[in-house]
């Protein structure tokens, strides 16, 4: 039984592998038969395929680039790259400013600071702590003396003269001399050009009973050589008042009391180094009895 099976599947697939030979037989005599027609076909396609290529060439065929488009777009790409740069150049530079300005601000800030905020801001010294000087010893400063014209920039005004003394032999007594300074110079006591009063008749004469100017604080000052007479004040100013207080004692040269008798003394306004102001000299009389 399994033989005869065998035998069957061998018997057909004889039958396949023989109909497919036919079948290539048949296939191949058609192409034999079908030659010449293929022939024909084939010539035909070559040379339809020469003429479309031939028109395809002359209507699609790319056309050649001009060195004027090239250059042009050479040109165009450099343009481009110049632009660029020009933007990143001007956002450098504003950057570059900015941080210029910047530093201007900061060091402003640092010089007002230096010049105004120390000083603003410092602690005070409190009062109880502020050093003392040991051993300084005063300087006596002279008075600045304006330099002005003479006589022009001098002039007085007379408000009271005072009266004459009276006193017994080797007594004392007192004159007294009120001006205002109606000028437009000031007047000092104690300075190279100083404001005086003089003695005249004559000019500068020493007189022997002239004893001492009397200053502001109450003290006194003997006189200068017997002919000068100091202010009280240490300067007058314009519109001021300047007062002269001399005191005399009624003694001669050697100390001596003065017989009785009337002894006048003439004065006169002047400025040490300069000259005398006086046109109409004061007299006062020391009278003795």
């Amino acid at each position: 039984m399994a033989k005869k099976e065998m035998g069957e599947t061998k018997k057909a697939a004889a039958k396949t592998t023989a109909k497919k030979t036919t079948t290539r037989k048949s296939v191949a005599k058609k192409a034999t038969d079908d030659k010449p027609v293929a022939k024909k076909y084939a010539a035909k396609r070559k040379t339809t395929k020469k003429v479309d290529l031939a028109e395809v060439g002359k209507e699609k065929a790319p056309q050649p680039i001009a060195k004027k488009t090239v250059l042009e777009i050479a040109d165009h790409a450099m343009v481009q790259k110049v632009k660029e740069k020009v933007k990143t150049n001007i956002k450098q530079t504003e950057h570059w400013h900015a941080g210029i300005f910047a530093l201007f601000v900061i060091f402003a800030a640092y010089l007002s600071y230096q010049l105004v905020g120390e000083h603003k801001y410092a602690t005070p010294t409190p009062v109880d702590q502020t050093p003392v000087v040991e051993d300084q010893k005063p300087v006596t400063q002279q008075p600045t003396v304006n330099d002005f014209s003479f006589p022009q920039d001098y002039a007085w005004i007379t408000l009271d003269i005072g009266g004459d003394v009276n006193t017994a032999p080797g007594g004392e007594g007192t004159f007294e001399l009120k001006v205002r300074n109606s000028g437009t110079a000031t007047w000092y006591r104690d300075a190279k050009f100083a404001f005086r009063l003089g003695t005249l008749d004559p000019a500068d004469v020493q007189i022997p009973f002239v004893a001492s100017s009397v200053l502001a604080d109450g003290s006194t000052k003997p006189a200068l050589n017997k002919n000068r007479i100091e202010m009280m004040e240490s300067q007058v100013a314009p519109g001021e008042v300047a007062t002269f207080r001399v005191q005399v004692k009624a003694t001669d040269w050697k100390g001596a009391e003065l017989a009785p008798g009337s002894y006048p003394i003439t004065v006169g306004l002047l400025v040490e180094g300069e000259g005398s102001l006086s046109k109409n000299p004061l007299t006062w009389l020391l009278n003795v009895r």
